[in-house]
């Protein structure tokens, strides 16, 4: 019914035309998130005076106050802003399996070891579960993967069958070193997603076939394929 979620229709044939989405992206604590902070000093134009300049001094003034009064309160841009809504917590075990199972899109977290998981309630009858997190690990098939458009390396997915408890969000922060989301590939016919994954971090890095994340980057083919059109 919105205007935004029409566009994700054309999504995959602008990705393949004009590189990764992190070349053109504005969200996340930047892009339009950032313009709306900017503005609130755009009434102050004025013909005689440097308003760009001045604009642009307070706002960063402002910013970098905010900055250190959240990390002297113990507080940070990441815990407060960045996390919200950044991870699909499935209700049980089985619903985030089901998940994996029925080759659904995914959204998980990456470790420091580069290892993903998926996150879902552990209704294990322990008490205090109502913030327990439960991850499990995923793994990927890599020599059964592929590059596609030169661009994207997509790889087959299953359950690793390992599990890791947090007991607050707070700790699954201290464990997480990106937030990314696990996107299947569709067949060639367009009507069923396939058990080939690519997988792109909060961060601006990618999966790449050795199981690294890296940043993004648009190959010399893209160039040249633009210049024909």
């Amino acid at each position: 019914m919105k205007s935004n979620s029409l566009g994700i229709l054309g999504a995959g044939k602008a990705h393949g035309f004009f590189g990764p989405a992190r070349v053109h992206w504005e969200g996340g604590y930047a892009g339009e998130r950032k313009i709306g902070n900017a503005k609130q000093w755009m009434g102050i134009k004025r013909s005689n005076a440097d308003w760009q300049t001045i604009a642009m001094t307070g706002m960063y003034q402002l910013d970098s106050l905010q900055m250190l009064w959240e990390k002297c309160q113990g507080h940070s841009k990441k815990g407060s802003r960045e996390l919200e809504g950044t991870l699909k917590i499935y209700g049980t075990v089985l619903q985030a399996q089901e998940a994996i199972t029925n080759r659904m899109h995914l959204s998980g977290v990456l470790d420091k070891d580069n290892n993903v998981w998926i996150a879902c309630r552990p209704n294990d009858g322990v008490a205090g579960n109502r913030s327990a997190i439960l991850l499990i690990g995923i793994e990927y098939d890599d020599l059964g993967g592929a590059l596609l458009g030169d661009m994207c390396w997509f790889a087959p997915i299953l359950e690793k069958n390992t599990f890791k408890r947090f007991n607050s969000r707070e700790e699954l922060q201290s464990f997480t070193s990106q937030y990314v989301l696990l996107l299947p590939m569709l067949n060639d016919k367009g009507d069923e997603y396939t058990n080939l994954y690519y997988t792109i971090g909060n961060k601006w890095t990618e999966r790449v076939a050795h199981g690294g994340f890296e940043m993004s980057e648009l190959p010399p083919k893209a160039f040249r394929e633009w210049l024909r059109t």
